[in-house]
């Protein structure tokens, strides 16, 4: 998911808990308008909304030190999909 850092909620080495909030992407684009769509397209985005929702709160995974923020507010943050493993034969150049 993408969107633009709305909050950051921590200083350059701080230490934090886990669950703590770390940023907040911008939600807006994730609330659904079922008035949009018919009752089964408004459930079906109203269920990915929620998701999406959900990601746009970033919390530390555990306790520990956070370091020198790496964006700031208003920043647009693009998914990117981590490399799939083993890497399939396509991807492979021989020299």
């Amino acid at each position: 998911m993408q969107g633009f850092v709305q909050t950051i909620s921590y200083a350059d080495d701080d230490y934090v808990k886990k669950g703590t909030s770390l940023f907040t992407i911008e939600p807006e684009p994730y609330k659904c308008d079922s008035a949009q769509a018919d009752l089964q397209s408004a459930q079906s985005n109203a269920q990915q909304a929620e998701i999406n929702l959900g990601y746009t709160n970033v919390i530390a995974l555990f306790d520990g030190g956070v370091t020198a923020h790496q964006g700031s507010i208003g920043q647009l943050l693009v998914q990117i999909r981590p490399p799939s493993f083993p890497p399939s034969s396509s991807s492979i150049r021989s020299g």
